[in-house]
């Protein structure tokens, strides 16, 4: 091959290098690198790195060494030298589409310098007219972002270059399903499916939003006519969206042959372990969920979602020693994975919830440092603003009330988790203010597409029982340990011989009778239950009550703790008297 195929390679320029001869086997050299690293045998690494700077240093307008080598160092965990790898391949290939976009992707993912990525999708834009793929990753940015205006204008200019793109397609259903809009998402995914049948993405989005309009049969027949299909017969991932779809409608014996199926094809799908577990806790048979969390993490060491739920779930069945250990053996397998965060402020709470206050708040604070979006720092500085509220500290729970809302303003639990807080202190009027602030922050929010649940909470108004989508990256955050303090702080207008005889928690204002009437009315369509379901709900509000009840317990037993160790002394009364 170097004696056959040299040719000439012209120089970058007027007044470069003049052409240079190269050999043409660095197609070979290239293709024979990529097999070594992924190998993933030390020896083997080592070779493909070093043909690979070979490459480079024989020529360095060539973008396939410089991406081979960044996503290696992005695998090694070495993001400096991925990042260095990336800026000199666009330095040097400069025409080059692949190099642009993968630089924006980590500019996005690892730096979350959103400026830098959108001016690299626009360049490799301007680099081909017709590539898409910048085109798309530039609205998936502006989607993450919750641009959803941005996003949708340049999915429709995606399809303008290519009618027949499925990712396109699959996006727009996505971006309509995360504004409200199940019906416009339906028609974008029947779209996709028509124009790219082997896209598994539109198939299981379009089953998704019909389950969204309440149409649970026509969502049973996506998922059927998307399994019978050749292409994806074996596809675990389906199979397991599937059972979850008949977990949620009250079917579990065939949820449970579904995710079993799933498992069969592929046994490190995390998801399905996880779901079959919590269908089964759904159920009550907590040792069959301790079994199958057990298999998930001998399958799955690094998945941090089954770790979590498997000690969420010995937590909540009162093994505080045995749930300490998930989570530190989660934290020391991934110690900065996506739910990193989640982790350390459950593990905060559980040693809040046995005495340990000091701990509690290295867990908090380390939880905080973590957070791998903004979203996740606000509710793990929320948990700490509550813990600290039930430890009777107000300074640092609200200076850490102030702190969750300057990095997430558009919750609403934290406006009203703060204005409570003030509220039982007696401070109605500064209670009134922060109601008033969070209508405000709201609307100001709900004027852009943005946050398109701040416009539903505005049109409901009063309505407590939509849920914020946005608090899914820490999942039951506020759902099993919050409910600790949501007790603790229940103001007195909410007992029974209160003032008035509304009902306030934690994570909702005052209602009023038409509010109580409007939040008795369902935000999405009514689906009659049949009998399982029925088995199902019911149960589900068993465990919910006898899990209430023992909370309620170790509630006051830690309340008379605390109290009976801060009632002063009558030495202690009198030298307070003559202090004061």
């Amino acid at each position: 091959l170097n004696e056959k195929y040299t040719i000439m390679i012209p120089g970058p320029g007027a007044g470069g290098p003049p052409a240079r001869p190269l050999a043409m086997n660095l197609d070979l050299w290239h293709w024979r690198a990529d097999a070594l690293i992924k190998e993933r045998r030390k020896d083997k690494v080592t070779l493909g790195v070093r043909i690979l700077r070979h490459c480079i240093s024989r020529d360095p307008l060539d973008p396939r060494a410089w991406l081979i080598l960044a996503n290696y160092e992005i695998t090694a965990k070495n993001i400096t030298g991925a990042r260095w790898l990336l800026d000199e391949g666009v330095r040097n290939c400069r025409r080059s589409v692949d190099v642009h976009v993968a630089a924006g992707r980590f500019a996005q993912r690892f730096d979350k310098d959103y400026r830098k990525a959108v001016d690299l999708f626009k360049r490799a834009s301007e680099i081909d007219p017709k590539a898409t793929l910048p085109v798309l990753e530039l609205a998936n940015l502006q989607f993450n972002l919750r641009n959803y205006d941005s996003a949708r204008r340049v999915l429709l200019g995606a399809l303008q270059l290519d009618a027949r793109h499925g990712r396109a397609y699959e996006m727009l259903g996505r971006l309509e399903r995360e504004r409200g809009q199940p019906a416009e998402a339906v028609r974008w995914f029947t779209e996709g499916t028509r124009v790219d049948s082997d896209n598994i993405a539109l198939w299981q989005g379009l089953a998704l939003a019909h389950e969204a309009l309440g149409h649970v049969d026509e969502a049973r027949d996506v998922m059927r006519q998307a399994t019978s299909m050749p292409s994806f017969s074996n596809n675990s991932w389906l199979y397991q969206t599937w059972g979850s779809l008949e977990s949620r409608h009250g079917d579990p014996v065939r949820a449970e042959q579904l995710f079993d199926r799933a498992l069969k094809l592929d046994p490190t799908r995390g998801a399905a372990w996880h779901s079959w577990a919590k269908l089964c806790e759904q159920l009550g048979e907590y040792g069959r969920a301790r079994m199958l969390y057990s298999h998930g993490v001998e399958a799955i060491p690094a998945n941090q979602l089954l770790w979590l739920s498997w000690g969420e779930l010995e937590a909540s069945l009162g093994d505080n020693d045995k749930a300490r250990s998930l989570y530190s053996s989660a934290l020391s397998r991934n110690p900065r994975g996506p739910k990193s965060a989640q982790l350390w402020c459950s593990l905060g709470k559980l040693e809040g919830a046995v005495g340990n206050a000091t701990r509690a708040r290295e867990c908090f604070a380390t939880s905080r440092q973590v957070a791998y979006r903004a979203v996740d720092q606000a509710l793990c500085t929320l948990a700490w603003a509550q813990f600290e509220a039930a430890m009777r500290n107000p300074p640092k729970a609200r200076q850490l009330f102030e702190e969750a809302l300057t990095a997430q303003r558009s919750l609403k639990s934290i406006w009203e988790s703060y204005a409570l807080f003030e509220e039982l202190l007696g401070n109605v009027g500064r209670a009134i203010e922060l109601r008033q602030r969070a209508t405000s922050a709201l609307r100001r929010d709900a004027d852009s597409p943005a946050n398109s649940l701040a416009l539903q909470w505005l049109k409901t108004r009063g309505d407590t029982t939509v849920v914020d989508p946005q608090q899914e990256p820490i999942g039951t955050l506020l759902d099993q340990a919050g409910d600790f303090f949501r007790k603790l702080l229940t103001p007195p207008s909410a007992k029974p011989g209160g003032a008035s005889g509304t009902t306030v928690n934690l994570m909702a204002g005052e209602m009023g009778p038409q509010q109580q009437q409007h939040q008795q009315q369902p935000f999405y369509p009514a689906v009659p239950l049949s009998p399982p379901q029925q088995v199902v709900r019911q149960r589900a509000r068993q465990r919910r009550a006898r899990r209430a009840s023992r909370e309620v317990r170790m509630m006051a037993e830690y309340v008379r703790t605390r109290s009976q160790q801060q009632t002063p002394t009558a030495q202690e009364k009198n030298t307070q008297s003559c202090s004061n």
